[in-house]
Parts: structure tokens; sequence; C-alpha cells
């Protein structure tokens, strides 16, 4: 069996300034006037997003998000890739931007699904083997996919669960976690996955994400497989990246490989051991 830890998301009301003038050196390179027109540009995405009424999927949100990734996936340099969020404002537009990219994804996978629920015949099955434990904070968005497998024919290979990678929310109110008896009726078995994914957005920055990590290795039976999604170069700006160091040796893993796309696919991948 495989569990998917999803991060909850909701479209945050803006609060950082990103109208500082950002210039480039009075005799800019090649590099530092691309780099500079690239900020300038994600920007202008930046600012045309957070105008929107709402993220849902409709022309003008997807015409700007897939502006945003293409922006982002070109061959970039290394050189490039640092010197570009090295530019003063480079990293609060990024932190700005990414709850809004994941918002909207939230929004899409969202949309996707009703589709699906709607349609008079489910899709064809092509994991016929895969049991799926699926950990999610948000009560809601497991609502949706629960109905989702059941409408598909899945029900019996995919579980889900309303809790806390750390162990129980306490925050939550009574009323709160007596929704969620739905969906879990006692703590996930974290000793009987084979593989756990880690969502993009699980942590967004590298500190934290490693130290999710360090909980969850605490968790995890000797052997177990962590799946991680990351970000490299430019597409950092889309998504945090996960840090490969010894800090991950420390939290308890042996990192056995990542993968980088050179295609339209933002993410990364890191697969890790405990």
């Amino acid at each position: 069996p495989s569990s998917a830890l999803e991060p909850a998301v909701s479209k945050p009301h803006p609060q950082c300034n990103h109208n500082t003038i950002v210039t480039p050196p009075s005799t800019p390179t090649a590099l530092a006037s691309t780099a500079y027109q690239l900020f300038e540009d994600i920007r202008d995405v930046y600012a045309a997003l957070t105008h929107l009424p709402s993220l849902a999927p409709g022309p003008e949100i997807n015409a700007l998000l897939t502006r945003l990734v293409d922006l982002c996936i070109q061959p970039y340099g290394e050189a490039f890739s640092k010197y570009f969020f090295s530019l003063q404002g480079a990293s609060s537009l990024c932190e700005s931007l990414r709850p809004l990219c994941g918002a909207a994804e939230g929004e899409l996978e969202r949309y996707w699904a009703e589709r699906i629920l709607g349609s008079s015949s489910s899709s064809s099955d092509r994991y016929r083997s895969a049991y799926i434990h699926n950990i999610d904070r948000d009560v809601c968005a497991l609502k949706i996919s629960a109905a989702l497998a059941q409408r598909c024919g899945y029900a019996a290979r995919m579980t889900f669960s309303c809790e806390e990678v750390g162990g129980i929310d306490e925050s939550r109110s009574p009323s709160a976690r007596d929704s969620e008896e739905f969906c879990v009726s006692h703590m996930s078995n974290w000793r009987s996955f084979d593989v756990v994914f880690l969502a993009a957005l699980v942590g967004m920055n590298s500190s934290s994400k490693i130290q999710m990590l360090a909980s969850l290795a605490r968790k995890l039976e000797r052997g177990t497989l962590v799946v991680a999604r990351s970000a490299w170069g430019v597409r950092g700006v889309l998504y945090p990246v996960l840090e490969l160091s010894n800090d991950l040796l420390d939290a308890g893993y042996e990192v056995l490989g990542a993968v980088h796309p050179w295609t339209k696919v933002v993410n990364s991948v890191v697969v890790l051991r405990v």
C-alpha cells in the first residue's frame, strides 16, 4: 500500500507589497537584463492573479497560469537561476505567489473531480492492484475525493484520513473533528505503508519540509520509500525546493535519486528511503 500526503490550501489575501522598482545595474550583462525582465513579467502575472475574483478554471486564469508556467520552465542555466533568486524582492514575490498557485491547483482538481462525478461513465482502471491511503488536513477536500473514489469504483482500494503528520491536531474544534469521522476512526497505521508520497506544498520551504520528513521517518518502517515533490531552478518560483543536504541524512533518510524535468512538467521528484 501507499500513502499520499496533501496540504490544505485556501486562497490567501495578498499582503505583500511588490511595487518596489527593481532596476538592473547601470551596465547590465545579458544575464542581468534577462533576469530583471523575468522578474517584471512574473510580478505582472502575480498582480493580475491577485485581482481575480476566483482562482477556479476559466479563460483569464488559464491564460495567466499558462503564461506563468511558460516563463518558469525555460531551460535557464544554474548561474541564471542563482542570479534571479538573488534579486531584491524575488524571494518575497515567490513566497506570495506559491500559495496562489497551490490554491489554483486545488480549484483545478475540484473542477475535474466534479466533472468526473457528473459524467455517465468512469475512467478505465489502470491501477488494478494499487491500494492508496490519502492523508490530508482538509476534510472538505477528503469528502470530494472519497465521493470521486466511490463514483469510479475505487472505494475498496482508496481510504482517507484527516489528520496531521505530527499527530492529532488539537486546535480543531470538537464539531470539526466529529465531521471527520466519515473517513477515519483511528490514526493511520504508518508502518503498513510501502511508499509515502509527499505533496509539493507540504512544507513551504526546505527546512519545514525536512522537519516534516523527520517526524514522518519516526513513524515509518525501515526501508519505506518516500517520494517527495520538489522543484529545480526557476521552477522554484512556483513550488518550494527540497534541498538535498546532510539534513536529510540527519532526518533519517538515504537519498536514492532526484529527477528534474525539462518538459512542461514543473515538479522534480526526490526518492528517499528510511
